[in-house]
């Protein structure tokens, strides 16, 4: 893990893209499973079901390199704070959560935008 990491500072889309690849190259290696390195930094649920799935197979075949990996693609995802809905307001009550927008159309613009190249690419 790097200083910037373990300060909280937010790493650049580059710097996830690298780590996914690592972790990619890692489980095609170590366990034959092929993954998408940019759906893993598109999409929360598909990263952390890869970094689970890469966590249990380290500890479970001993495979430091590969904890290690995951561990560091995770951190990399964490967010900075808690999401708005979880903070409590200034009088200790928990406000209403926040309308996401992009509940509204399902997905961002971006993100229905790779989904759709992504599905494109398996057919």
């Amino acid at each position: 893990m790097n200083m910037s990491e373990s300060l909280g500072t937010p790493v650049s889309h580059s710097e996830l893209l690298a780590t996914a690849a690592h972790l990619h190259v890692q489980m095609r290696r170590l366990m034959g499973r092929v993954t998408d390195t940019e759906w893993i930094v598109a999409s929360p649920d598909y990263a952390r079901a890869m970094i689970k799935l890469a966590k249990d197979k380290a500890v479970e075949d001993n495979l430091p390199t590969l904890l290690q990996t995951a561990q560091r693609l995770e951190l990399q995802l964490r967010p900075l704070a808690p999401p708005a809905s979880t903070r409590a307001a200034p009088n200790g009550s928990v406000p209403a959560p926040a309308q996401d927008p992009s509940a509204e159309g399902g997905l961002s613009a971006a993100a229905q935008q790779l989904a759709q190249r992504y599905v494109g690419r398996l057919r």
